[in-house]
């Protein structure tokens, strides 16, 4: 049995992983917020298209004359403007499966500063395939049940 993901699920799948430009996340965030359950939507939209971020750089170089012994020490720090709170997940509610009623999936927000002062932005599921996994196992087992006929986990060769 090979069941569709849903347009929802389909969508959001095809942006996880990834970091995308600032403005590319805000305006997917935007079109797909009804989608979002916590933080609200319009605060992860605010969030991705105010975001700000630098990055400081340090480098020290020691020398020891007596021995010759080198130290380098190169270090980066990334910052977020202007007191931003970032939050490192939020919820969707969405269907997994075409047809089928929305679940809550959690997605861990992802950000990184780019050159040139530019931010990307993104998310990781958190787990989702323990949760793809168990409904899909329950759709099984019911149609088993409705049909009387058993399911089987796997291929047969």
């Amino acid at each position: 049995m090979k069941l569709r993901p849903s347009e929802e699920f389909a969508r959001w799948d095809a942006m996880e992983g990834k970091i995308h430009p600032q403005d590319e996340f805000a305006r997917f965030l935007e079109e797909n917020s009804v989608d979002i359950g916590h933080p609200e939507a319009a605060t992860m939209i605010e969030i991705s298209r105010d975001f700000e971020a630098t990055v400081g750089q340090t480098y020290k170089s020691a020398l020891r004359l007596d021995n010759g012994d080198r130290k380098l020490v190169f270090e980066t720090d990334t910052k977020v403007q202007n007191g931003v709170v970032i939050p490192e997940k939020f919820t969707l509610s969405i269907p997994i499966y075409n047809g089928e009623q929305p679940e809550e999936l959690s997605c861990l927000f992802r950000w990184r500063a780019m050159g040139g002062g530019a931010v990307g932005l993104g998310f990781q599921w958190h787990r989702v395939e323990y949760q793809r996994r168990a409904h899909f196992l329950q759709i099984a087992a019911t149609a088993a049940e409705e049909t009387g006929l058993p399911f089987y986990m796997g291929r047969f060769a």
